[in-house]
């Protein structure tokens, strides 16, 4: 679990006040302007503007670990309130499987998990991480149930099923969030899936 710890001076105090001060609201713009947010709501179509790529939803997960990260001692509402709006829609367009990618979900459902490049795996190791910093941070719980629930279809699809067409990622990240899902909740099948 999460270390009670202050910077108070120094170097590391220089470095998280310019990560608070300047750079996640600067990350935040970009990420905005580009369309990362918004295609969390998964109602991209073709001519539309700013086509989800199959990374960004790892863009979005780091970005919301980075406000978990900042808002874990010194709370900014409205930062909160930002990645709460961005949790909702995660939960709001997740499948009732548990599957979540804004890109597949928009742009290719017929391909989700055809190609282990395609960072499926990688976008949903970085949800983990985020969810769990924002639980640690608030103690808001609903983007830990939605990678839950992601985490199961994968359990029951790479696992117990053995129907995707790949057995391995072909980026990692995944087993690295499964590994502190694991240290968070202690459920066997993280680890069991983590291997």
């Amino acid at each position: 679990k999460s270390v009670d710890v202050k910077i108070k001076d120094g170097f590391w105090k220089f470095y998280s006040d310019l990560n608070r001060n300047n750079i996640v609201g600067n990350v935040y713009e970009r990420f905005k302007e580009t369309g990362r947010f918004d295609a969390l709501k998964c109602n991209w179509r073709e001519g539309m503007l700013n086509k989800p790529h199959i990374y960004w939803d790892s863009d979005v997960a780091k970005w919301i670990e980075g406000v978990a990260y900042v808002i874990r001692n010194a709370p900014v509402p409205e930062w909160e309130k930002l990645v709460d709006e961005m949790i909702d829609n995660i939960a709001e367009n997740q499948r009732a499987d548990g599957y979540f990618n804004s890109y597949f979900l928009s742009v290719e459902p017929s391909k989700i998990f055809t190609n282990r490049d395609w960072h499926e795996l990688y976008c949903l190791g970085h949800l983990i991480e985020a969810a769990i910093a924002y639980h640690e941070a608030t103690g808001k719980d609903k983007l830990l149930n939605c990678v839950l629930k992601n985490t199961d279809m994968v359990y029951r699809i790479f696992i117990e099923e053995q129907s995707a067409n790949f057995i391995t990622p072909g980026h990692e990240e995944i087993e690295l969030a499964l590994l502190k899902l694991y240290n968070y909740l202690g459920e066997e099948k993280h680890l069991e899936l983590a291997r």
